[in-house]
């Protein structure tokens, strides 16, 4: 409906839209800012927001100018999950040792980002 109306020839508001075709907002331009901040001083960050307001699409940016030769960049989409499937999945992510148990599951992924850290020179 956009599209025709404005006579665009390509759909304008992608979740596939090249970061290089982004319009920084204040709000992108903050996040990014908090995002390299995060990068500069290694910690925990959540990040939340309504649907359809950028978050993914901006994160994709940030990575995008990560080199990877320092970085590890891991993506777990998935925001309705139980805090032992979290763990799985960044288990998974970081190729840790398979395991049913929590806690084994936390000192594997424990093991994961020390060994990246110290053996690979990567930050996950």
């Amino acid at each position: 409906m956009i599209t025709a109306f404005f006579g665009f020839t390509t759909e304008p508001f992608t979740k596939e839209i090249e970061t290089k075709n982004l319009f920084l907002t204040e709000n992108v331009k903050e996040l990014l800012s908090r995002l390299d901040y995060i990068k500069n001083n290694p910690g925990l960050m959540l990040l939340t927001g309504e649907s359809g307001t950028g978050k993914t699409t901006a994160l994709r940016a940030f990575v995008e100018k990560l080199n990877t030769s320092f970085y590890l960049p891991l993506y777990i989409p998935l925001t309705t999950i139980s805090v032992i499937e979290f763990y799985r999945q960044l288990n998974f992510n970081l190729i840790g040792e398979f395991t049913g148990r929590k806690v084994d599951m936390f000192y594997s992924i424990q093991g994961s980002v020390k060994d990246y850290v110290t053996n690979h020179k990567k930050v996950p």
